[in-house]
C-alpha cells in the first residue's frame, strides 16, 4: 500500500515536516468507509430531507463516511506503521443497504445506518481493532454501531420517511487524518487498502 499523496509530497512526509516545524507531535486518526460519489450524493441528499424535520447542520458531501475505528490521537511516531496494515487484515468486499434513520437526542445527531451489519463489516472492526490494540493504541471500548453521520447540532426528532434503501458497495478501507475547521472538521485520506474479491451472494445486481 501507497500513502496518498498530497500537493507537496506524500501524507507521511507531510506528517514529519509538521512535526519538525513544531507543530503539534499527534495526529486525529480514524479507520473509516468512503463513498463513491453517487452513494455520497444519495446520502447528502437523504440528509437534506432530514433536516426539514429536525434542523441542525448537514454533513457536506465530501465528509460523509462510515468510522471502523476511532483512534483518536495519534503520535506522529506510529502512523508509519499504521500505513502497512497486514494483508489478512481486510475482509470480502461487501454491499450494505443503508434503511434506516434515527435521531440521538443527548447529542444532536441524525444519523443513517443498516438495520443488518454486513458480517464483512463486524469482521473488519473487529480485526482492525484487534491490531490497532497490538500497535499500543487504546481504542474506544463501546460496541460498534455502524452509522453516517447525516446532520450536527439537529435540535427536534422529526424524521422523514425513508424512502428506498441506499445499496453501498464497500471495496476498500481507508486511514482519515482529521483537524478543525470553522465549517466543521477537515478530513484528508492518507492511506487507501482494497478489501477481498466481493463475494458472490453480495454483489449489486444491477
Amino acid at each position: 500500500m501507497v500513502p496518498m499523496s498530497a500537493e507537496s509530497g506524500t501524507a507521511l512526509e507531510q506528517v514529519g515536516r509538521a512535526a519538525s516545524h513544531g507543530a503539534a507531535d499527534r495526529e486525529r486518526l480514524f479507520f473509516a468507509l468512503w463513498p463513491a460519489p453517487r452513494t455520497a450524493m444519495a446520502l447528502h441528499a437523504l440528509a437534506c430531507r432530514q433536516a426539514v424535520g429536525t434542523g441542525g447542520r448537514v454533513t457536506r458531501k465530501d465528509s460523509i463516511h462510515l468510522t471502523v475505528a476511532f483512534l483518536g490521537d495519534v503520535p506522529v511516531g506510529r502512523i508509519e506503521a499504521l500505513l502497512s496494515p497486514p494483508p489478512g487484515l481486510a475482509a470480502p468486499a461487501f454491499t450494505m443497504a443503508i434503511d434506516q434513520v434515527g435521531h440521538w437526542v443527548r447529542n444532536g445527531i441524525v444519523w443513517a445506518g443498516p438495520s443488518a451489519v454486513p458480517a464483512a463489516l463486524s469482521a473488519l472492526h473487529a480485526r482492525l481493532s484487534d491490531w490497532v490494540a497490538s500497535q499500543g493504541i487504546a481504542l474506544d471500548t463501546r460496541p460498534f454501531r455502524p452509522h453516517v453521520t447525516l446532520l450536527r447540532k439537529a435540535p427536534r426528532g422529526e424524521l422523514a420517511e425513508f424512502r428506498a434503501p441506499i445499496d453501498w458497495q464497500v471495496t476498500e478501507y481507508v486511514l482519515v487524518r482529521s483537524g478543525p475547521r470553522a465549517e466543521g472538521s477537515r478530513y484528508e485520506t492518507i492511506g487507501r487498502f482494497p478489501l477481498g474479491p466481493l463475494n458472490p451472494t453480495d454483489a449489486d445486481p444491477s
